[in-house]
């Protein structure tokens, strides 16, 4: 009325719509599904029942606020590339953890160590909890920048962020690379596969494969 008054608004109208109450937990739960990532790799939430067949990894992910619940294909790829690569006893660095769910399946798949690292605190705590409810004792999250890390180095490093962030922190993904170990990232288009390529190769590393799906991809580096 007082915008009306000042000539800042031609006209204006009120509109009531009543809101059936309901649970919109219950509403959330329905939309979150069991997905099949390979014949290895299955991700559940706590509230989906599921028979876990034999040498079958199950994930337990309840994602709230956080990246990761596997139904995006960037984690779909980083997943199937993490399956194939992983060796027992490792130490894996998972950049840009979300939902904690990459740092999770490299425990399941036999890595030592692995260190989860996110600067949003939604994700730093939604990991916690996921590393929680999967018993996974040997996973770290850590809240912060990649120099949270200092000069740690791991066998297989994970990062499923965005192109401009993988550009940003490229000298220190690498330099945090034990030679001879593995960087897989995704978060990628196709359309960033080049770039991607260039930058990181000039730090004196390999592509090894490429991964696509849809639109998306997943690149493999050798340091």
């Amino acid at each position: 009325q007082n915008l009306k008054k000042e000539n800042l608004l031609n006209s204006f109208w009120i509109e009531v719509e009543e809101i059936i109450s309901r649970n919109w937990n219950e509403e959330w739960e329905k939309t979150v599904n069991i997905i099949e990532v390979s014949d290895r790799i299955v991700i559940k939430p706590t509230f989906r029942e599921l028979t876990q067949k034999k040498n079958q990894i199950v994930i337990t992910i309840d994602p709230k606020m956080s990246f990761g619940t596997g139904e995006h294909q960037t984690t779909k790829i980083v997943l199937m590339l993490l399956e194939k690569y992983i060796n027992n006893g490792i130490t894996v660095l998972d950049l840009g953890s979300g939902t904690g769910v990459l740092g999770i399946a490299a425990s399941k798949l036999g890595a030592a160590k692995i260190i989860c690292l996110d600067n949003d605190e939604w994700c730093y705590i939604n990991a916690k909890e996921n590393v929680e409810k999967n018993d996974v004792n040997n996973v770290e999250v850590i809240e912060g920048e990649i120099e949270k890390i200092d000069d740690a180095k791991f066998d297989l490093i994970l990062a499923n962020i965005n192109k401009n962030i993988l550009i940003d922190v490229k000298e220190k993904l690498v330099g945090s690379c034990n030679k001879g170990g593995l960087i897989i990232l995704s978060g990628l288009l196709v359309s960033d596969k080049e770039e991607i390529e260039r930058q990181y190769s000039k730090l004196g590393i390999t592509a090894l494969e490429f991964l696509q799906i849809d639109e998306w991809i997943g690149i493999v580096f050798q340091n």
